[in-house]
């Protein structure tokens, strides 16, 4: 389902917060195919650790929920300088870090 960046920010601080974890604790990042990003760049246990994606309305939506998170509420993620991004890149990504991921 396509979310709106408001959506996308609600549904986010809804899961940090479940879990209970500071923002700080988890990395944000946005991708053309989030499970690859997820599992096999960042090396994410899609068994044992905790993560999420959700599809965006664009990929200007998808830097705008990045941002918020980047540097409102101080999570850890890229820049943009080493994401492969294009215009039908839209889902933002997360999972809480680890000695593995990152």
């Amino acid at each position: 389902m396509v979310l709106s960046v408001q959506q996308i920010k609600f549904e986010i601080m809804r899961y940090v917060k479940e879990i209970g974890s500071d923002f700080s604790e988890w990395y944000i990042g946005i991708a053309e195919d989030p499970s690859e990003a997820l599992f096999v760049m960042h090396k994410v246990d899609k068994q044992k650790d905790i993560w999420m994606y959700k599809q965006a309305v664009s990929v200007r939506a998808c830097f705008t929920v990045r941002d918020y998170f980047l540097k409102i509420q101080n999570m850890s993620g890229s820049n943009g300088s080493n994401e492969n991004v294009t215009k039908s890149t839209n889902y933002v990504y997360i999972f809480k870090k680890n000695d593995i991921s990152v």
